[in-house]
């Protein structure tokens, strides 16, 4: 009996050894693995969301060398930074510990921030079992500046520190913008000068370079180059792989995450009632143009992207200017205004007629 017994627990030993190995063995191979089974370790009460899958199999691709420009907009606390600018630099260093990586913030101590968790991720027990012979240079390990046995480096810095002589086989560029410097005419035209002369010449020969945004601004760093691109269009050059996804799921979102349009982006963690709360209480404190520039991911100008404040005159009905052409009419649906119609007049007037109680009302807008 007692034999049975050991023979027992033996057999359960080597099946728990083979299940850890082949674990590991996945979890090196597959980014994806690798944050199921890390994540919980950084972030208490970590949550996975369809985002989150899709994110890794983009930076997977990245890893793979099938994708060398990507941009990640997504809303506050989604744990885009613990996947983008934490794990995926651990991931990707285990698996070319002789290579650069290169982590840029708006500021230095958030660079360091980052630079320090990718360490701690290196240094733990469970990553060397997963990359082994992988570990950091004794001699050289800050938190903004570190190095592995096999001569990787990672390098973290504010946007307006040194990094010249530097070289990145990933840049991982993290809120490169603050919010002061995205609303400031000064701080998009400094970082306009600073990443062509700056972070592109740091590149090496078939680098990756990985944006993670909060979109303050409609013409912050990635709405500048997504037009650069767009003006280049006659120019060989690699595109821009854009993740977007709003907090409120439209169709665009709803194909990639497959989730009902409507709905919570993220249902694991914050459902619709919760989100709803979120909507209501910073379009109370912030408005509106805040909510859709940082949960929608659609920043648009103060004025906005139609009418201009400066446009508006009013008008008698007596005294209209002459209207003699009517050539656009749109539809479009809003929370407020169930119908709004627009309609283009040769002499620059703007009718707009709202349709919710039965009563038409007119609006004279002079462009």
């Amino acid at each position: 009996m007692e034999n049975t017994n050991n023979n027992y627990i033996e057999s359960y030993i080597n099946l728990q050894s083979l299940l850890t190995m082949q674990v590991e063995e996945q979890c090196h191979d597959d980014f994806l693995s690798f944050v199921r089974l890390v994540a919980p370790t950084i972030v208490s009460g970590f949550k996975m969301g369809r985002h989150i899958e899709v994110i890794s199999d983009k930076l997977q691709k990245v890893q793979d060398g099938e994708l060398k420009r990507l941009m990640v907009f997504l809303p506050p606390r989604s744990s885009k930074s613990v996947i983008c600018s934490k794990l995926f630099p651990a991931w990707y260093i285990g698996r070319n510990p002789e290579h650069e990586i290169l982590t840029i913030s708006h500021s230095d101590q958030l660079s360091s921030d980052f630079g320090r968790s990718v360490r701690d991720i290196v240094n733990t027990e469970e990553f060397q079992k997963i990359f082994r012979g992988v570990a950091l240079k004794s001699d050289v390990r800050a938190a903004g500046k570190w190095k592995t046995n096999q001569n990787g480096t990672y390098y973290a810095a504010g946007v307006r520190s040194q990094i010249a002589g530097r070289g990145a086989h990933v840049a991982i560029l993290d809120d490169a913008m603050s919010e002061e410097d995205a609303i400031s005419s000064a701080g998009r035209r400094f970082i306009k000068e600073w990443y062509p002369a700056g972070l592109r010449t740091r590149i090496m020969p078939g680098g990756s370079i990985v944006i993670i945004n909060t979109r303050y601004h409609y013409d912050d760093l990635c709405g500048w180059l997504l037009k650069q691109q767009e003006d280049m269009s006659d120019y060989e050059t690699i595109p821009w792989d854009v993740v977007r996804i709003p907090a409120w799921i439209d169709e665009e979102s709803s194909d990639l995450l497959d989730l009902p349009i409507g709905t919570s982006y993220f249902p694991e963690w914050k459902p619709d009632e919760v989100l709803q709360i979120d909507e209501n209480e910073i379009k109370a404190s912030n408005g509106a143009r805040y909510w859709n520039a940082l949960y929608m991911q659609d920043p648009t100008p103060e004025e906005g992207g139609l009418i201009k404040k400066k446009w508006l005159q009013n008008w008698d009905d007596s005294n209209l200017p002459p209207v003699t052409l009517s050539s656009r009419h749109s539809t479009q649906p809003s929370l407020l205004v169930p119908r709004l119609t627009l309609v283009l007049y040769k002499h620059g007037v703007y009718s707009i007629s709202t349709i919710k109680t039965g009563k038409a009302m007119k609006i004279l807008l002079r462009i």
